[in-house]
């Protein structure tokens, strides 16, 4: 389907998402994470962006819960090709390069996160999710990175608070780094205190 501003188009994208969301409910979760992202595809097409870019988060969600991290990560790269100032795609994929070991790329998405989230007006929220970063890093320069990513944020006492911890003895496991990215990308970092 493909809008050519014509009568009707938004009534037929609608229907078709209607029928997609319809098949979701039976679905296995591996079916559903492919017609979410069939959904935001759709939308897209349509020049439904917004739209597009709740479709493609539920199945980014489905893909991290699934523990597919390459698929998540696709996906993230796709909201960054519709919404390049997108806050949260470049948070997870900070979680994932670092779930993944990829130090560098990790240290290049720490600061674009922060950077996105400063833009964006998320800095009390930005520097939790880095903080939570940091605990779970053993890298000694992706932990100076996320300090000072922190501190760009605006928040010295937390910077200064993370600089004077020590570092940790050795990397955790898969499955507690797993559960830590879990946290970091699919549940929200609580309110910011009043002095925060």
């Amino acid at each position: 389907m493909r809008h050519d501003g014509g009568p009707g188009a938004p009534e037929e994208l609608q229907r078709e998402l209607d029928a997609i969301e319809r098949r979701l409910a039976g679905s296995s979760p591996r079916n559903q994470s492919v017609l979410l992202k069939q959904a935001g595809d759709l939308c897209a097409s349509m020049g439904e962006r917004r739209r597009a870019l709740g479709w493609y988060g539920r199945a980014v969600n489905l893909h991290l819960e699934l523990g597919e991290a390459p698929r998540a990560a696709a996906l993230c790269h796709t909201i960054l090709t519709l919404q390049p100032e997108a806050v949260r795609a470049r948070c997870t994929l900070a979680w994932l390069a670092m779930a993944g070991g990829r130090t560098m790329e990790a240290r290049q998405l720490v600061g674009e996160y922060a950077a996105a989230a400063r833009a964006a007006g998320q800095n009390a929220m930005a520097a939790q999710q880095l903080t939570w970063m940091f605990e779970a890093a053993d890298d000694g320069f992706l932990r100076h990175d996320i300090i000072r990513a922190v501190r760009a944020l605006g928040d010295d006492a937390r910077s200064a608070s993370l600089a004077s911890e020590s570092r940790p003895t050795g990397p955790l496991d898969h499955d507690e780094l797993w559960a830590r990215v879990l946290r970091g990308t699919l549940a929200p970092p609580p309110p910011a205190s009043a002095g925060g």
